[in-house]
């Protein structure tokens, strides 16, 4: 490892000169803001679970590339598939031949799904989805979730409290069924054609859709929220949600972005046993390059099918992301099971180390898992399987021990929620561990004791 250590943590002076200049003609100096940290770390070039920025420094990487890295990074069959492909064109303007293959081979991890279209990001998914439901319903609301995130497109980019690198947020519900709408961006109006609702709480759901169901679109979620919190919802909520909403002619979409690939072969929705109407997905599906879905039901799909809704983009089935994905998913599916318990076994193993620092210095730190993913969370009593209680955690606190764990070689994301990828090993994990203790113990010094 080529480290500049300076008292056990690493020099930055690299990255503070690259990102100086990157200040100079990119707005904040991030492309995304989401990228935002306190250490702001400029990096070079990634391998497996690695990372290395312009200084030479050496880090786990524990958020890879907040979720599409899930087999590591610079990953060599894919990256060939990838390559290969550019030896015949970048863009067509017309029909690939291997958009088919995907689509076949995602179609039978999808046994809900009839059909599937390609684009390129996340948020273009959800979007496509939405205005799929509004077309093929004839209606025009959307019920959406406190807490869920949706990509930043208007009209979704509301109701987020406390999502990075937005600040707190908090708002009473109005009628008791609905929560006022909060613009996630300062200034920004409220749009139209949204509701926002309690989740996990059927009861709520069903009385708001006996008052408004005849208007609604769609219902919008995260099956399995993973924007912040990482729990799924109590055991029955998504069968009885879906009964509702098909009681009054409304189609379920499942945000499976973060999800979908990576929980289990066929998602949330396979993992938890409902199924969606329409789905999207991209996060898992190429190993990092750009690509996303929208799946669903012939029914669901319709206005796609009949010209209605015109799924158009020149970046849509790029035909090096769909070779990555086709090689992604090959990969995946030539371990079976073992990939994902292998996955499962690293973030329980990460799970029960976060957990027993933070008891051994009297910190209450909490941890959700599920599979690859890990959330921590601070706090004493908190329910860590409510919206409520998850955003009740000391976020600022978890924060600081994140950004603590960077110049000691570990990346982190600011809110504490951790993506482990098949190249991570079970070394990496202890050293993770280790990294937590030592910038725990660094913030409490500089706090005092924590109760």
């Amino acid at each position: 490892m080529t480290t500049a250590l300076l008292e056990d943590r690493y020099t930055l002076t690299g990255s503070a000169l690259a990102f100086e200049r990157a200040q100079r003609v990119i707005p904040a100096g991030l492309v995304s803001l989401i990228r935002r940290r306190d250490n702001q770390v400029v990096f070079s070039r990634g391998n497996g679970a690695y990372l290395w920025d312009v200084d030479g420094n050496r880090y786990i990487d524990c958020v890879m590339a907040h979720g599409p890295v899930l087999l590591g990074h610079a990953h060599s069959a894919v990256n060939a598939a990838a390559a290969a492909s550019l030896d015949n064109g970048v863009q067509f303007g017309g029909s690939y031949h291997r958009e088919t293959v995907l689509a076949e081979e995602v179609l039978r991890q999808l046994p809900y799904a009839d059909k599937v279209t390609f684009m390129s990001t996340g948020t273009e998914a959800v979007q496509l989805a939405v205005r799929v439901a509004r077309t093929t319903t004839g209606r025009n609301l959307v019920v959406k979730f406190e807490g869920h995130y949706h990509g930043w497109i208007d009209p979704l980019y509301v109701n987020i409290p406390g999502y990075d690198p937005q600040p707190p947020a908090s708002g009473a519900d109005t009628d008791g069924e609905s929560t006022a709408v909060r613009p996630a961006v300062e200034g920004a109006a409220v749009p139209d054609g949204v509701v926002i609702t309690r989740w996990n709480d059927l009861e709520t759901f069903t009385r708001l859709m006996d008052r408004i169901g005849d208007q609604v679109a769609c219902v919008i979620m995260e099956p399995l929220l993973t924007g912040f919190g990482t729990f799924a919802p109590g055991e029955g909520y998504l069968q009885g949600l879906k009964e509702v909403c098909h009681r009054h002619g409304a189609l379920v979409i499942f945000d499976e972005i973060v999800s979908g690939f990576r929980v289990s072969p066929s998602g949330a929705s396979g993992l938890l046993g409902v199924t969606p109407d329409l789905g999207t997905y991209a996060k898992a599906m190429a190993n990092g390059f750009p690509i996303s879905m929208v799946a669903g039901t012939s029914e669901a799909m319709r206005s796609i099918e009949d010209g209605r809704v015109p799924a158009a983009g020149t970046y849509s089935g790029t035909p090096s992301s769909l070779e990555a994905s086709i090689a992604s998913l090959k990969v995946i599916g030539s371990e079976g099971a073992d990939f994902y318990k292998y996955l499962d076994r690293l973030g329980s193993q990460l799970k029960a180390g976060l957990e027993r620092e933070g008891e051994n210095l009297s910190v209450p730190i909490l941890v959700n898992q599920v599979g690859s993913l890990v959330q921590i969370f601070c706090g004493k009593d908190l329910d860590t399987q409510s919206v409520d209680g998850a955003y009740s955690s000391d976020r600022n606190f978890v924060t600081q021990v994140c950004e603590a764990m960077i110049p000691r070689g570990v990346y982190m994301t600011r809110k504490g929620l951790i993506f482990l990828s098949r190249a991570h090993t079970a070394d990496d994990v202890d050293r993770i561990v280790e990294v937590f203790a030592a910038a725990l113990a660094d913030v409490l010094s500089n706090q005092g004791s924590r109760v």
